[in-house]
């Protein structure tokens, strides 16, 4: 039988990795409408998906330019 996880624990670790905000311009996106951002978005996504989830923040007022996406 495994153990179970105390809800204090498991209400504290959803409530942080909901609160985290991953900034695509942080991991090399440009969003110039100019440059290919795929990397820097891809590289977000994996940072929030190392912490369990988050926010995958598209500043406003940019364009960001990607190919496909298989994250």
């Amino acid at each position: 039988m495994r153990p179970l996880l105390p809800a204090w624990l498991l209400c504290g670790f959803a409530a942080t990795n909901r609160a985290a905000v991953f900034d695509v311009t942080d991991y090399g996106a440009k969003g110039d409408n100019t440059t290919d951002d795929t990397a820097g978005i891809r590289a977000a996504f994996a940072a929030a998906n190392s912490v369990g989830g988050g926010t995958v923040l598209f500043p406003a007022g940019m364009s960001f330019l990607t190919g496909p996406m298989n994250v």
